[in-house]
């Protein structure tokens, strides 16, 4: 489906009317030629992170650049390391990551948004947070970190312990396992 760069900033501009939203406008890939847009709150984004996006996106040297995934591998300093995972964010929508001091990425015929900087933390939260109290939406926040600890450790622990000690195994389940 291809999405219209100028009709989501219109959309944008609607939603955050303030004369310190900036629009830059960048075109990438030596034969695509795709627009791209970087999207942000001057008063809130970094002004660091800032230059440096724009120099990066200046240094990208391709032949075709489509979606924001390709500017999310041309963009990253090590794409193999586990920090560069969390670099970037995928959104739909770029109006609350402009609003929270982010920088939003559209590119032209893309649906999606690349939102930088992401930390942790921000993979906890859901559109439904903003809506809600701030004492439940942290609430059920700390919720869904806490399912997340519990999922990736408990059965971390359980094979350790099966492991080490399978006296402790029931008898029946053991059965059942070897069959």
């Amino acid at each position: 489906m291809f999405e219209q760069l100028s009709i989501n900033l219109n959309l944008i501009r609607k939603q955050i009317v303030t004369p310190s939203l900036v629009v830059r406008y960048f075109y990438v890939g030596s034969k695509t030629r795709t627009k791209i847009a970087i999207v942000y709150v001057q008063d809130l984004a970094n002004p660091e992170l800032v230059k440096a996006v724009k120099t990066r996106i200046k240094t990208i040297s391709s032949d075709m650049v489509l979606p924001p995934g390709f500017i999310q591998e041309f963009k990253e300093d090590n794409p193999y390391s586990l920090p560069s995972i969390a670099q970037h964010g995928k959104t739909g929508s770029c109006d609350r990551q402009s609003t929270e001091g982010r920088i939003a990425i559209w590119a032209e015929g893309s649906p999606t948004t690349l939102k930088a900087p992401v930390y942790f933390f921000a993979f906890y939260q859901s559109p439904d947070d903003y809506h809600g109290r701030w004492i439940i939406s942290s609430f059920l926040r700390t919720i869904r970190m806490m399912s997340f600890l519990i999922a990736f450790t408990l059965p971390t622990i359980y094979i350790a312990t099966i492991t080490f000690h399978p006296a402790i195994l029931p008898l029946e389940l053991a059965h059942t396992i070897k069959k």
